[in-house]
């Protein structure tokens, strides 16, 4: 089940159970974990990047792109579509 969009805005706001991912201080990138009340990991990240987010989607979500901008990729798939815009991927 997908959480409301006033409950994703509540955990995105949150500073409690946040795991840092990673802390990219030269590219001013922090991405952060937390496991949602449904059990469900949740990915968040702050940073200024030079590309439109429609991009960035874009490059994420095309197995075709995804190679061409992470060189460190092996597979990648998506494993279930759960709503709009929100999918499993591996």
């Amino acid at each position: 089940m997908i959480p409301l969009f006033d409950e994703l805005k509540h955990l995105s706001k949150n500073t409690e159970g946040w795991s840092i991912l990673s802390d990219e201080k030269k590219y001013a990138v922090l991405m952060e974990t937390k496991k949602s009340s449904r059990g469900f990991t949740i990915l968040r990240a702050t940073g200024i990047i030079d590309y439109p987010a429609i991009d960035v989607w874009r490059a994420y979500e095309h197995a075709d792109l995804q190679k061409e901008f992470n060189s460190n990729l092996a597979e990648s798939r998506w494993l279930k579509k759960i709503g709009v815009n929100a999918l499993i991927g591996y």
